[in-house]
């Protein structure tokens, strides 16, 4: 079974109450400062204009992600595993190097509760390394979406586009159905056909030990897969 990584409903309330920012660049400008580690092995698709770089199952260059994150609450309780944008514990980190050693991406960030205070722990931005193509073809029934210069390289949406008005439709009863056999022996990945927001997909071992762990801040979301 394959299964969305995501914050968890706690963690979504925890946002809402505490102050989060990026102290050592601007917020706005942070998906605009990241570059690949090494550009000359990614995808075109990955290349283009607007695409994040944190989100297409590439390593990046750690010298140009953040480096101070705040945290800020009304009070010091403990600071969840899974911070916004994936930037999670050592505990998340061990979980994830016991499953695929070596294959993910976490570079180090100082969590701050001030702006002027020491920084009071030490967190990592986790960066999924490796894609696949997970989807079931035959079963699922998203529309496909792709140029006609490449007809393999598109991506899977809900909606089908009317070519007259542009305007969408949503697909009644549309399923997205994942592939055992394609993501077979994998952990953590992430689908280029898929828009995922920078959260990974997993297999049910990892889900299993990540929600067993009791840690805080993160879900792991079942999806359909034959």
């Amino acid at each position: 079974m394959v299964y969305y990584l995501s914050a968890s409903g706690d963690g979504i309330e925890r946002y809402a109450e505490t102050k989060w920012d990026i102290l050592d660049m601007p917020i706005d400008d942070v998906h605009n400062r990241i570059k690949y580690a090494h550009p000359d092995k990614v995808h075109p698709s990955s290349l283009k204009e607007h695409v994040q770089p944190r989100e297409q199952g590439y390593w990046l260059d750690p010298d140009t992600l953040p480096k101070k994150v705040l945290w800020a609450t009304g009070s010091t309780p403990p600071l969840p595993d899974v911070l916004p944008w994936f930037i999670v514990s050592s505990r998340f980190k061990d979980l994830v190097e016991q499953f695929e050693p070596g294959v993910h991406q976490f570079v180090p960030v100082d969590i701050y509760q001030s702006k002027n205070g020491e920084p009071v722990a030490t967190y990592y931005w986790f960066i999924v390394g490796q894609r696949l193509d997970s989807v079931d073809r035959e079963r699922t029934t998203y529309m496909w979406r792709a140029s006609k210069d490449n007809p393999n390289d598109g991506h899977w949406i809900r909606e089908i586009m009317d070519t007259n008005t542009f305007e969408f439709t949503p697909i009644p009863n549309a399923e997205l159905i994942f592939s055992n056999s394609q993501v077979a022996g994998r952990h953590i990945w992430h689908d280029p056909h898929l828009l995922t927001f920078g959260n990974g997909l997993c297999s049910d071992a990892f889900a299993e030990a990540l929600l067993a762990s009791g840690m805080t801040g993160v879900a792991a979301t079942p999806r359909e897969s034959v």
